[in-house]
């Protein structure tokens, strides 16, 4: 009996350890979702917010030791959450070598890229994600998506078209 008590009570106290450790993932639900709960869960994973004041967008630094404005808008339904880049293009680089590296982003890619265009001068390019959110989300999934769009900008093939 004494025996049974004691595989009793280590049985337990590893319940209650691994309870403290393995944590349920923090769903979001979408009727709770605004810009107040996003910056939450970005500052309190150590990403720096650099605007908040629009309603609909927050900015934040995806960088560390370099930074990397990255905007984070949802639509009005609460259906996505849209991750986008604004880079800058080197001066070099020929319309025909964008035409292919957008054609082929957004063809082998997750996310798109889309020429940004003033006067009929290609001055940059957009790289944008879409992030689903309508029926609530994982705290931890939208982290990694973000980690992920984050690690895309650091690949040879884009660092070759736009200005660091």
């Amino acid at each position: 009996m004494k025996k049974q008590l004691i595989i009793l009570a280590v049985f337990i106290s590893s319940l209650i350890t691994n309870a403290q450790y393995n944590a349920l993932p923090k769903v979001v639900m979408t009727n709770n979702f605004n810009s107040t709960t996003l910056c939450e869960i970005v500052t309190n994973a150590g990403i720096e917010i650099l605007e908040k004041d629009t309603p609909n967008e927050v900015k934040i630094n995806l960088g560390k030791d370099k930074r990397m404005d990255c905007y984070l808008r949802w639509d009005s339904k609460k259906e996505f959450l849209t991750f986008s880049n604004y880079r800058y293009l080197k001066d070099e680089i020929s319309k025909e070598e964008l035409d292919k590296f957008v054609s082929d982003t957004n063809t082998f890619s997750h996310y798109k890229a889309q020429l940004l265009v003033e006067d009929n001068v290609i001055y940059g390019i957009v790289f944008t994600s879409d992030f689903w959110i309508k029926d609530g989300f994982v705290e931890n999934a939208l982290l990694s998506a973000l980690e992920n769009f984050k690690r895309e900008f650091s690949e040879n093939t884009i660092l070759n078209f736009v200005k660091e």
